[in-house]
């Protein structure tokens, strides 16, 4: 999940969290990792309420969401 901005930022965030998956699958599994500039800035337990972080702190497009899971989705950009 991202805000409405650069895809850049979403796409940098995913990577650096792929990056971190084998690690973050034994220590945050099932939670939300809110992203601002490939670095992870906190752990959820709900991705509406790391979204309304995101929103909060970054604006729309400079944050997304991703679940811990060992299967990672590159979330798409919502308008």
């Amino acid at each position: 999940m991202s805000g409405s901005g650069s895809s850049s930022q979403v796409t940098q965030n995913y990577q650096a969290f792929v990056q971190q998956l084998p690690e973050l699958l034994k220590t945050n599994p099932g939670q939300y990792a809110l992203m601002n500039n490939g670095q992870i800035v906190r752990f959820f337990q709900s991705m509406s309420d790391a979204v309304q972080e995101g929103f909060a702190k970054y604006g729309a497009g400079n944050f997304s969401v991703q679940q811990v899971t060992d299967a990672p989705i590159l979330q798409t950009q919502r308008a």
